[in-house]
């Protein structure tokens, strides 16, 4: 059992980090490219955030805009201290 343990099936897995082998196709992002890439996800994220639109229109699920969904927290949360 503890030959299995200590000794890996993968020959490479045993080899040190500087030995392993890199992939083929290995490509580092410049800094721009990474700022590029971030804006993109933000820009995204954001519309998302402020649009109403489908999660999945087959079940009759929908996302709203999150100011939205914050004022009807906020009325729900006022509803229920009212009624206690």
């Amino acid at each position: 059992l503890m030959y299995q343990v200590w000794y890996p099936s993968d020959p490479q897995s045993a080899l040190p980090v500087s030995e392993k082998r890199l992939p083929q196709d290995l490509r580092l992002q410049t800094n721009t490219t990474v700022i590029t890439d971030m804006n993109e996800v933000r820009k995204k994220e954001t519309e998302l955030l402020n649009t109403y639109g489908w999660v999945d229109k087959k079940e009759g699920i929908v996302h709203i805009p999150i100011s939205v969904a914050k004022e009807e927290v906020l009325k729900s949360l006022n509803g229920a201290k009212g009624s206690n």
